[in-house]
């Protein structure tokens, strides 16, 4: 089992049983559907005179209860008409470079670009360029306000725990009537992809004969960005041994390993995730003699996710300024 994912369990148990409290489970700084969120982004200084450096940063933090992201790469877009200074030398924003520079995957990246190829829960980082305001020639010694964007890419892991329980209908009705139903376990990491179960929260079962159900959970992009352009979401899931379990719908992107109880799926759109999707798992519990049972789902959630946004700059003849 995934240790970020064991430890979030202990946690739920924990909290179940009074020995901890929610607010301590959370990120300080980031909301739950956060995996890498920013804290901030813009020029140190807002206004600069002609020709002159002016400092962006960007500022991330990946979720304390979330997993390790790789490749993250933050882009600069609309830079033109200012050059970015590295080693005390302009260059144009899609020139590239050789070497890394500041951050250990710059190289081969235009000097628009940083990146860092791990970056673990609890962990902060500022990416930052220096800028070359434009000279007063070039801007026609006017006020000139500009925009600058940015695009933050990550490849990033989320993990689900998910709880099926099953009993006899004799069982049920003892539990009922001592209004001792147990509540099944729902635990996610930290992350924008919500999966929420769709099944009802007790399934029942006939002794001693192979039972059916359909596990269902609904999905969607739920966080402040979308999935990178041109990648799909990969979702992978491992069952019971206490149940069989065939082909989810709907069925396109799906191949199970039966022999090892897992399932992927690697085709999952960010059209689909966008509006929501429901995925039901067909499963029939074997034939046995007790009267519960706990049927635990364990979720992969792979992705690579683009989060943007943008701040102003102001270049400012020295008349004005």
């Amino acid at each position: 089992m995934n240790k970020k994912l064991l430890v979030l369990m202990i946690l739920f148990l924990l909290a179940t049983y009074g020995c901890v409290s929610q607010e301590e489970e959370q990120d300080p700084k980031l909301q739950k559907f956060q995996d890498i969120g920013v804290l901030s982004f813009g020029p140190k200084v807002d206004k600069v005179p002609p020709g002159r450096y002016a400092y962006i940063s960007l500022v991330i933090r990946n979720n304390l209860l979330g997993e390790m992201a790789s490749n993250v790469t933050a882009s600069l877009d609309n830079v033109y008409p200012f050059k970015i200074i590295e080693g005390n030398v302009p260059h144009g924003p899609d020139d590239i470079r050789t070497n890394n520079t500041y951050y250990d995957g710059d190289a081969g990246l235009s000097y628009r670009q940083h990146r860092i190829t791990k970056f673990f829960p609890d962990q902060e980082m500022e990416f930052f360029w220096i800028l070359k305001a434009p000279n007063a020639s070039e801007i026609a010694n006017m006020w000139y306000e500009h925009t600058i964007y940015y695009t933050l890419d990550y490849a990033y892991k989320m993990n689900a725990y998910q709880e099926v329980i099953a009993m006899t209908e004799s069982e049920y009705s003892y539990r009922r009537e001592r209004n001792a139903l147990p509540t099944p376990a729902a635990l996610i990491s930290a992350g924008p992809i919500s999966v929420v179960p769709a099944t009802q929260a007790h399934v029942i079962f006939n002794p001693n004969e192979v039972s059916s159900f359909t596990y269902a959970f609904d999905m969607k992009n739920i966080g402040k960005g979308m999935l990178k352009p041109g990648t799909n979401l990969t979702l992978s899931f491992n069952y019971s041994d206490k149940i069989n379990c065939s082909i989810p719908t709907p069925s396109q992107g799906w191949h199970c390993d039966y022999t090892h109880r897992r399932c992927t799926n690697d085709a999952i759109t960010p059209e689909e995730l966008a509006v929501g999707i429901r995925i039901g798992i067909p499963c029939d519990i074997k034939s046995t003699t007790e009267t519960f049972i706990s049927l635990p789902f364990y979720f992969d959630i792979t992705y690579e996710y683009t989060l943007e946004g943008n701040a102003k700059i102001v270049v400012a003849p020295l008349k004005v300024y």
